[in-house]
């Protein structure tokens, strides 16, 4: 990219008044071809997030942490109280036996593109997870508006992460019916990130077009490939008749969402430290970077 600067700088010492419009019009051109290198790149911090309705304490539930961090000087803390249920005017989490704190991304990724998400994650080890163990916490998805099932979201249970892909595409391996999905399972001990940092990176390519070997989705644990699906994971169930008058939208979010909290007959607080969270169009955009820390 330096080459670049220093061609321009020559031009424009060299060139006559008459040609410094074809000058300007080669630096667009040039910042054109910078930028659409990364269409989509973004930080995941408290600036650019919001609360989901259904998180019921919004106050000290969340807190910026300097105590724990993967990189730089912070990082996010999520605290979830047992019996702190959330409702909204759809419903509500008690009813849904579920328990959340939950933060949202506040710019949507849009079906047909490919976008890379990265997050670092700390389980309290102070906390009992055995007790948690018979219910299940998501710890970050994606979800297609207006509609209950995500195409994809990471999970952990017994003791163990996975992921479910509630969305199949077109081959014949894969016809999955609305709302069955399939999933990775068994990608690591809950050990992993229990009081260290693990580091999460996954793909997910929204395109509904089946292309022979392609990956539709891809993550990595700790530099390691886990899960690999080679169906696509959205269809025409993905999307919601409801919410077609506001178009096919998909939003991140992440944080402490607990289902099946009945089954824990002594729910402990569980605390889960969040860092490092980007999201982009590239592998580039979102990897790991100790020297360009989120903050």
């Amino acid at each position: 990219m330096r080459e670049i600067y220093i061609i321009i700088e020559s031009m424009i010492l060299t060139c006559s008044e008459s040609n410094m419009k074809n000058i300007l019009i080669f630096g667009l051109a040039i910042a054109g071809i910078m930028f659409s290198s990364s269409v989509f790149a973004g930080d995941v911090t408290m600036k650019t997030t919001y609360w989901h309705d259904l998180t019921k304490d919004k106050k000290t539930s969340y807190t910026i942490s300097t105590d724990k961090v993967r990189a730089g000087e912070k990082s996010q803390k999520f605290e979830l109280i047992p019996g702190f249920c959330g409702r909204d005017r759809y419903g509500s989490d008690c009813e849904r036996n579920a328990e959340r704190v939950e933060r949202i991304f506040k710019q949507d990724q849009k079906p047909g593109k490919e976008y890379w998400y990265a997050w670092s994650i700390m389980l309290d080890p102070s906390t009992d997870w055995s007790k948690v163990a018979v219910t299940s916490i998501a710890l970050g998805q994606v979800i297609a508006l207006g509609v209950d099932k995500p195409p994809w979201i990471f999970k952990m249970r017994s003791n163990q992460f996975y992921t479910n892909i509630h969305f199949a595409g077109e081959s014949p391996a894969g016809k999955i019916a609305k709302g069955d999905g399939t999933y990775c399972g068994d990608m690591g001990s809950t050990q992993m990130a229990t009081g260290k940092w693990m580091d999460i990176l996954l793909k997910a390519d929204y395109s509904d077009k089946l292309k022979q070997g392609h990956s539709y989705l891809q993550i990595w644990i700790n530099g390691e490939l886990v899960c690999d699906i080679k169906d696509t994971i959205v269809n025409k169930h993905t999307w919601s008749d409801r919410y077609k008058n506001k178009g096919k939208r998909l939003n991140f979010r992440y944080g402490i969402y607990n289902n099946n909290v009945d089954r824990a007959l002594d729910m402990p607080i569980r605390t889960i430290w969040y860092d490092e969270i980007r999201i982009g169009s590239s592998r580039e955009d979102v990897e790991l970077n100790i020297d360009n820390p989120v903050d």
